[in-house]
């Protein structure tokens, strides 16, 4: 008591010597008490930030590890389980995944190997589990592309499947998984690509594209087929005018081949 009671007459009290004692008179009765707690605040101000600043300058000098500050780390619980197995990953590859192994944990091993970035071996772990989307997913990251699309046709991914066959230039491929999937357009655009004229036309009249559908099937010579679906384009068409040439040259044709005959 002795201590709070010097810092609070004397320590505190000793500024108030070199003011004006009228003015100090006409203060009211809380005026000095609260100056003294006002002043004690700010001193614990100037106190903690220069603590502060001497622990960054020791730590410094000896080295982080010298001086931990422990609430900057969580323990080790049930909910860091899956950071502690990536570590332990990391340094005994062989002796993590091995019990998983042994208790047909393969998902389990498969996100032991994506940890480590290694997306090829995930990926076949995925697929032994059975999760054939994660498997494709992780062997496309490795550059498997094709075959990751094979995965995702068994699993029903049509349309992600036909994206990656064309990103590789497996244009049949890719035709047939977005005729499953229902995309007759981008069917038609991919067999067209993969020179399948006849099957791509079949894909555009499906959804009603009579001029790429007469394109298609002009491009193989059935003018005839072309004949009929181009005749089909109403004026309001955006090809409509481009179609009657197409037309023309089809009958011109068809007469020709007729005059060969």
């Amino acid at each position: 008591m002795g201590i709070i009671t010097f810092y609070w007459n004397t320590v505190l009290g000793f500024p108030l010597r070199f003011v004006n004692e009228e003015l100090l008179e006409k203060l009211p009765d809380w005026g000095v008490p609260c100056y003294k707690v006002c002043a004690t605040l700010v001193l614990l101000l100037v106190l903690s930030d220069i603590f502060g600043r001497s622990k960054k300058v020791v730590r410094k000098l000896l080295g982080k590890d010298r001086l931990v500050d422990l609430t900057e780390y969580e323990p080790y619980t049930v909910k860091n389980r899956k950071f502690v197995e990536e570590l332990d990953a990391a340094d005994h590859l062989e002796a993590t995944i091995k019990p998983l192994i042994a208790r047909k944990q393969y998902d389990r091993v498969a996100e032991v190997f994506a940890s480590l970035n290694r997306w090829k071996e995930a990926g076949k772990w995925f697929a032994k589990a059975g999760d054939r989307k994660r498997a494709a997913e992780h062997l496309a990251k490795a550059g498997q592309t094709v075959k990751a699309a094979k995965l995702l046709l068994k699993a029903g991914e049509y349309t992600t499947a036909a994206r990656f066959f064309a990103e590789t230039g497996k244009h049949a491929a890719a035709a047939r998984a977005y005729e499953k999937a229902g995309d007759m357009a981008r069917a038609g655009d991919c067999f067209s690509k993969a020179d399948k004229k006849l099957r791509a036309a079949e894909c555009y009249e499906k959804v009603r594209d009579f001029y790429r559908a007469g394109v298609a099937y002009a491009q193989i010579r059935r003018h005839q087929a072309a004949l009929r679906v181009l005749k089909q384009i109403p004026k309001e068409d955006a090809n409509f005018e481009r179609s009657r040439l197409l037309i023309t040259r089809c009958q011109a044709a068809l007469k020709n081949s007729q005059l060969r005959e």
